[in-house]
């Protein structure tokens, strides 16, 4: 609130009020409270000066109580000018300093210590560090001089006279400590106030990003579950050998879904960024295979349009396996090639990744995406890493999408200690490239493809399936039985447990947001059973809501794998098979 008050304001209340900022009330308090001490100050110099018989200095003394009170008048009529007010009293005093200086009249003493430490204490408190700094060495520097006049180091001179001590004199002395203390903690509580209310605000903050933060992972759960029936559904239609016609409309039901699954997968991998609570892990992957699946999932979407779709990956890579976070580095690359496939109307898109420095157990290598699309201006190339950002208004109108893309690509760089580079003109495409510094290992320590090392069928397999969803039980009974499966469903964790001790089973697929008992509950009771087959079967949790926190609450329940909804059908599949193969030697008989 900054209401303008009446000239004749005397209240030191309404002059508060009248002002929103709390640093500048804490100083008009400081400032009020020494004009006010001055006032009882002045007029024991007036009357002590008039009882002395010296007529200059008692007018003397009457002319600066008058100025006190004009510029106590000025600070509760016209609060805003105090800086004005300070900036003038600090002139004012430093020059009287200097004049007295001049005159040799420089008074010494408790009392004018006092004064000193007060004025330096009120430009730091009023003006801040800068003009405090100034105006105290301007102050300092006539008692310095003096000093040395004392000292005798250059000429021998006393600039100084001495105050006598009288009962007006200690009066004052008690009024000048006072005022010191006063403004102290009127100044104390104005920066601890700040501080605390930092902190609060600081409080606050963490508290909303937290709740968003659940909010967002809450989301995820409600979004994915549909969308996971949606996508199975429709890969099972599809594996139905549908007329070319039925496929057509299946494929963009599918691509549909799969959008709107990658727009809800960015929104909150930036959610997680910005809450810095992702973190890279470090496993050995073949980088050619990885580069493999990556062109074989983005090549047919750069068929569709007429594109022509290029993988080029040095020979040398193949030779060994690297160390690192390949669902991050999928990551950057689906961004990266799925803007370029994007952009692009007419022409090519060109995946690369060539080794540009060999150590001894590391290799530097430098991935490249390139495509013939519009093209990214150099005003644009400064603005579209940030997020919800696009190149133009046309351009998101044109092509869609939420500007969330080369955001987290830089952020996901940044934790690989790399960065995001580019080239382009504007319809002469674009280039972007990164290097990332990856430890070797041994080619063995993978298996040389994905579904040798685990059974090809899972007949018979009995599995239990902790799923309290409709739509996601009908899925999954549908895709399991179509395996040879033999599923049992238990819609809470409570089922689940009631089940496991009348049955025998080889495998736990289970939802972890259940009624009752949830997923990570129930796993912990599973490996409590007395019996160790039961206790030690396989459990694969089933999750829409992937972070490292889940990730974490997964491994301490005591559960063996996990996959995310929705899922392809060969990443379950495998992740089944996988885990049947560690559990019996012999799953199918």
């Amino acid at each position: 609130m900054n209401t303008k008050l009446p000239l004749w304001n005397w209240s030191l209340a309404k002059t508060l009020n009248s002002v929103s900022e709390p640093l500048m009330k804490e100083q008009i308090r400081i400032f009020y409270f020494m004009l006010i001490m001055n006032i009882p100050k002045l007029l024991l110099a007036i009357n002590t000066f008039y009882q002395a018989g010296d007529i200059p200095g008692t007018l003397k003394r009457v002319r600066i109580f008058l100025i006190s009170l004009i510029i106590l008048k000025v600070l509760l009529a016209r609060p805003r000018r105090i800086y004005i007010l300070i900036h003038y009293m600090q002139v004012a005093t430093i020059v009287i300093l200097w004049y007295a200086l001049y005159m040799h009249k420089v008074t010494w003493g408790v009392n004018a210590q006092l004064q000193l430490f007060m004025f330096m204490l009120s430009a730091f408190f009023g003006l801040g560090r800068n003009w405090g700094f100034l105006y105290s060495i301007l102050s300092l520097l006539p008692y310095l001089i003096g000093l040395i006049g004392l000292s005798g180091v250059i000429t021998p001179f006393n600039v100084f006279i001495e105050e006598p001590v009288t009962p007006e004199y200690v009066l004052v002395a008690i009024i000048n400590f006072a005022v010191l203390v006063g403004s102290s903690y009127y100044f104390h509580r104005a920066l601890y106030g700040a501080i605390q209310q930092g902190q609060s605000l600081n409080n606050q903050l963490q508290e909303s990003l937290q709740a968003k933060s659940n909010f967002l992972s809450t989301m995820s759960h409600e979004l994915r579950t549909p969308l996971n029936s949606v996508i199975g559904m429709t890969n099972l239609l599809l594996a139905d050998r549908p007329r070319e016609t039925q496929k057509e409309n299946l494929n963009i039901l599918r691509f549909s879904a799969e959008s709107l699954l990658s727009l809800i997968n960015n929104i909150l991998d930036f959610n997680k960024i910005d809450l810095k609570k992702v973190e890279l892990e470090t496993i050995p992957f073949h980088l050619p295979r990885l580069l493999d699946d990556t062109s074989a999932s983005m090549a047919p979407k750069a068929y569709e349009k007429g594109l022509l779709f290029e993988l080029s990956v040095d020979p040398e890579l193949t030779r060994q396996n690297v160390l690192g976070d390949p669902t991050r580095l999928t990551q950057i690359l689906f961004n990266l090639v799925g803007n370029g496939i994007k952009f692009t109307q007419q022409g090519s898109v060109a995946l690369t990744a060539r080794v540009v420095a060999r150590q001894a157990d590391s290799l530097d290598i430098r991935f490249t995406v390139t495509d013939t699309g519009i093209g990214i201006s150099d005003e644009q190339q400064k603005m579209i890493f940030e997020p919800f950002v696009q190149a133009s208004n046309m351009v998101n109108r044109r092509f869609g999408g939420t500007g969330l893309g080369l955001a987290i690509v830089k952020h996901l760089l940044e934790l690989h200690h790399s960065a995001i580079h580019v080239k382009s003109q504007p319809q002469h495409g674009t280039q972007f490239y990164f290097d990332l510094h990856y430890k070797a290992s041994p080619l063995q320590e993978t298996p040389a493809n994905g579904i040798t090392a685990v059974p090809q069928s899972l007949e018979q397999v009995r599995v239990l399936l902790a799923e309290d969803n409709a739509m996601n039980i009908t899925l999954m009974e549908r895709l399991l039985t179509r395996w040879g499966i033999e599923l049992t469903v238990a819609e809470d964790g409570r089922q689940v447990l009631e089940l496991m001790e009348t049955n025998q089973y080889d495998i736990i697929l289970m939802d972890i947001q259940m009624p009752e008992l949830n997923g990570f509950q129930t796993a912990e009771r599973i490996r409590q059973l007395a019996d160790p087959q039961k206790a030690g079967i396989p459990i694969i949790a089933l999750t829409a809501a992937i972070s490292t926190e889940v990730v974490a609450r997964i491994k301490e329940s005591g559960m063996n794998d996990y996959i995310s909804k929705p899922f392809k059908l060969e990443d379950l599949y495998y992740k089944l098979a996988q885990s049947v193969a560690s559990h019996l030697p012999n799953p199918a008989s």
